[in-house]
C-alpha cells in the first residue's frame, strides 16, 4: 500500500513531537528527582494539580507557557533545561528573549 507524502510528513511530525514530549517528560522527572519532591510537592511549586504533573511526566499532557517558565526556573543544567527551552521555542519564545543569570535560571525580560 502506498503512503501519500502528506501522510508520511504528518507521521514524521507526530514522531518528532512524541520525542519532544518524551524529552520534556524526562526533564520534568529529572527536576522533581533532583529536588527530591513528590508529584504533589512539584505541583504546588508549579501552581498546578498533582494529576497534571503525572500527565506531563507521562508525556500525555501539553504544558502551558507559564508552567514551562516555572519549570525552567526550577531546572538546572542543560539536560533539564534544553527540553524546556525547546518547547518554549516551539511555542514562539526564543531563548534570546529570556534573560538568564549566571546560574542559568531565567528571569522575565523587561524591555
Amino acid at each position: 500500500m502506498d503512503v501519500h507524502p502528506e501522510e508520511e510528513y504528518q507521521s514524521a511530525a507526530r514522531d518528532g513531537q512524541r520525542s519532544e514530549d518524551t524529552a520534556l517528560a524526562s526533564a520534568v522527572r529529572a527536576v522533581r528527582s533532583r529536588l527530591q519532591l513528590t508529584q504533589k510537592q512539584l505541583a504546588g511549586r508549579l501552581s498546578i494539580q498533582q494529576n497534571s504533573v503525572s500527565r506531563i511526566e507521562n508525556g500525555s499532557s501539553s504544558v502551558s507557557v507559564a508552567v514551562l517558565m516555572r519549570l525552567l526556573r526550577l531546572s538546572h543544567g542543560s539536560g533539564e533545561q534544553e527540553p524546556i527551552l525547546s518547547e518554549l521555542e516551539r511555542r514562539g519564545i526564543a531563548p534570546s528573549e529570556l534573560s538568564v543569570c549566571a546560574d542559568r535560571r531565567p528571569q522575565e525580560h523587561n524591555a
